[in-house]
């Protein structure tokens, strides 16, 4: 028979004769055979909804085995864990569905594409996380990409971001990490590019970023590795621990607001033949540049009070560097002296 715990929402099969008390699959809840029984059978349920749990319009459950799914009109969200690991192949959502909640589709690896409706508003974490999808365009209408909602997507090649109606305000954590996408258009109105955003995208080549972003976080590039050409706008103040390291980036303009370069910030950046650092830039941190070893010429601003130790450690191939005479001693630039020009 089927039963429901009533903690969180988990749909099983219990045969209440042998088992008077079981215990959840998924929370570890213990429950009574009986009055989770019953906990099932006063699930509201329509004409045609005999394989869906609908609570207050909000899907908690389907419990058909279909590979094809429609979704019933006045469902106005997919609740947590709904599809999550299925053979599902095909989904359609009807108009009206405002939120897509925390693993709906992920680990669905035969859901190859996936239509939005323009009525969706939220996508929770992990929504389609280690999903087979390989498209998807973000509706106009939605405001929020929750942590790892497309990530380990290692079919997604293609996403499309709002941009004649940028309503997209932020992008969660790892959102889009380890999936094969080409290319993004960051939308006008996201602040801040957060931790890991782009992690290990190993595909992306193109990325344009809008002058609303002020913070790039850390990992937010890292690993990227077809990344070559990045234009960072001069509305960034921060550029975060790792953000572009491993990255293929050949030059960097780093935006005037910037006041620190951050350790490990371009390390193993092994493409990277030329950097600018602005007057206003107070330190240099730890591995900064650590195995750039295209980079040949530093000019360092007399705004700067501190270079870490191994900012430039392995960089052998540098050639000039331009630094305030008060580093002739800095660790840092000992093993450069014969290449230092000081003023």
């Amino acid at each position: 028979m089927k039963a429901l715990c009533y903690k969180c929402r988990t749909v099983f099969d219990v045969d209440p004769w042998e088992h008077a008390v079981v215990t959840c699959r998924k929370c570890g809840e213990k429950l009574d055979s009986a009055l989770a029984i019953n906990e099932f059978m006063l699930q509201p349920k329509s004409d045609d909804r005999n394989d869906f749990i609908i609570e207050k319009g909000i899907l908690t459950a389907y419990l058909g085995n279909s590979k094809k799914v429609v979704i019933p009109s006045g469902v106005s969200g997919i609740g947590a864990n709904v599809f999550r690991g299925t053979a599902l192949n095909e989904v359609v959502i009807p108009d009206g569905v405002a939120s897509i909640g925390n693993y709906a589709f992920s680990v669905c690896r035969n859901l190859r594409d996936i239509v939005l409706p323009s009525s969706v508003k939220t996508i929770e974490a992990y929504a389609f996380s280690y999903s087979g999808i390989q498209n998807v365009v973000i509706p106009d209408g939605v405001a929020s990409i929750g942590d790892y909602a497309f990530s380990s997507c290692s079919d997604l090649h293609n996403i499309v971001l709002p941009s004649s109606m940028p309503s997209v305000k932020t992008i969660g954590k790892y959102a889009f990490s380890d999936s094969a996408i080409q290319s993004v258009v960051i939308p006008k109105g996201v602040s801040k590019i957060s931790v890991g955003t782009f992690e290990n995208c190993s595909n992306l080549k193109s990325v344009i970023i809008p002058d609303s972003v002020i913070s790039i976080e850390d990992k937010a590039f890292q690993n990227c590795t077809s990344l070559q050409i990045i234009s960072i706008p001069q509305s960034v103040t921060f550029i975060g621990s790792w953000a572009f390291s491993k990255s293929r980036i050949e030059n960097i303009d780093i935006p005037a607001g910037v006041k620190d370069i951050s350790d490990y910030c371009f390390e193993n950046c092994h493409s990277l033949r030329s950097i600018v650092i602005p007057d206003g830039v107070k330190s240099i941190g730890n591995e900064a540049f650590l195995m750039c070893f295209s980079l040949k010429n530093i000019i360092i601003p007399n705004s700067v009070a501190s270079i870490s130790q191994d900012a430039f450690g392995g960089c052998k191939n540098i050639s000039r560097i331009v630094a305030p005479r008060r580093f002739c001693d800095a660790p840092a630039l000992m093993k450069l002296q014969h290449v230092t020009t000081w003023v």
